[in-house]
């Protein structure tokens, strides 16, 4: 997404929904970690809870966004995590 003027957003908000949980990085930086390790994920991580289904919509602010934005181009990344790797189910759907 674009940002032509970092400086002038007071603040950004994640809105989603994820079964079981999710690490959210913005430029590169972890932001967010919902039902997650402390650690960054790799692709065996598993959720730290599994969590109810239906998954219902939670929002998040961004902690410092204005300081981790850059003018132009700026890349939202989200890791989607299983409380188990066998799970058959999978649900992330987020809005900035």
């Amino acid at each position: 997404f674009n940002v032509t003027n970092p400086a002038s957003l007071t603040n950004l908000m994640l809105r989603a929904r994820c079964d079981d949980g999710f690490v959210a990085y913005l430029n590169g930086v972890r932001v967010i970690g919902f039902n997650a390790a402390a650690t960054d994920p790799v692709h065996t991580s598993t959720a730290t809870v599994n969590a109810p289904e239906p998954a219902m919509y939670q929002t998040w602010e961004i902690p410092n966004a204005a300081s981790r934005l850059v003018a132009g181009e700026n890349i939202l990344a989200v890791a989607v995590l299983h409380v188990a790797l066998t799970s058959s189910d999978l649900v992330f759907d987020g809005e900035l």
